[in-house]
């Protein structure tokens, strides 16, 4: 079982806008984000699911994760817990894709992070991912991509959880 967290976040970990819209959707991340959760089984709050244009994401399982226990979406599994996350992932590796309450609450029991560094910090962030230390994360990959004048510059950056004495 593997827990990943994946997300985009400005220099102050900005993730959204008050209206649970990314803040920036940059072409070549939002592919990375289709390539790397596609044929996976992902996990969101009901927030996230309610904001996304195209529901389900197509070619992966959808959950949504929610405090209703009457929630029903058509190409969605409601979740009522945070057991239930680590249930489901059974022997494979699951997404947990946003908002910020659940990447609050799932970080310390995450083992895996793609996260996209953007150089940039949004005066709209009104949602954030959580500030986590690096002391317990292993950088694995690092690649820069130089902005121009319709896309900041930012980093993908793969994280794997630290091993006790390590």
């Amino acid at each position: 079982m593997t827990i990943t967290l994946i997300a985009a976040v400005d220099t102050n970990y900005g993730i959204g806008d008050s209206n649970n819209n990314l803040l920036y959707k940059i072409p070549n991340d939002l592919q990375r984000f289709k390539e790397i959760t596609t044929n996976h089984k992902i996990i969101m709050g009901r927030k996230t699911w309610d904001s996304l244009p195209n529901k389900p994401l197509k070619n992966r399982i959808n959950y949504v994760l929610t405090r209703d226990e009457r929630f029903r979406a058509n190409g969605a599994m409601p979740l009522n817990s945070l057991d239930e996350i680590k249930y489901i992932a059974e022997n494979e590796e699951i997404f947990i894709i946003g908002g910020a309450e659940l990447y609050h609450q799932t970080i310390d029991m995450a083992d895996k992070m793609y996260l996209t560094y953007i150089f940039d910090s949004s005066k709209d962030a009104a949602t954030y991912f959580p500030k986590f230390s690096y002391m317990d994360w292993n950088v694995d990959k690092s690649v820069l991509h130089v902005g121009d004048k319709y896309t900041p510059t930012y980093n993908h950056t793969t994280f794997s959880r630290r091993k006790k004495g390590e």
